[in-house]
């Protein structure tokens, strides 16, 4: 298992930080929910995705933090993945383009309810589906996903 974290460029102390940032926050930390999933990632399309336990529904007037490997994409796709939904297809796309920000957390406050929910991912690289996300544009690599 090591290894292949290894492979996306993490280290034992990167996981180590993962591990003690999901199990909650210390004192003065924020107290958003962590989602637990389990996470994935592809280097051919720079790209990475937390698959849920089961479908949830998230809920309107909810903001998503999704919370990136710093030093990699700069603009990226989000999508929420029902469970009727094929993961090979342009489906669920959120909100077209979004710019990484310099802390690496993508934040998306939802306008409308998501059910049904199967996978989170974000998209990042050269070209995701249809979107040119440009040609410096480095892999999306989820760290973290948190809902407040």
């Amino acid at each position: 298992m090591l290894n292949s974290w290894k492979s996306i460029g993490y280290d034992v102390a990167t996981i180590i930080v993962a591990v003690i940032a999901m199990t909650g926050p210390s004192k003065g930390q924020s107290t958003a929910p962590t989602v637990e999933c389990q996470l994935g990632y592809s280097s051919r399309w720079g790209s990475s995705w937390c698959d849920l336990g089961h479908p949830q529904d998230i809920s309107a007037g909810s903001t998503v933090e999704i919370h990136l490997k710093p030093g990699g994409a700069k603009k990226v796709l989000v999508r929420f993945l029902a469970s009727q939904d094929d993961p090979n297809n342009n489906v669920g796309i959120v909100g077209g383009m979004f710019e990484v920000p310099s802390d690496g957390i993508v934040r998306l406050p939802l306008t409308k309810d998501r059910k049904d929910i199967k996978q989170i991912s974000v998209h990042g690289g050269p070209r995701a589906w249809d979107t040119d996300l440009g040609q410096e544009n480095g892999p999306a690599i989820i760290q973290g996903i948190t809902v407040k």
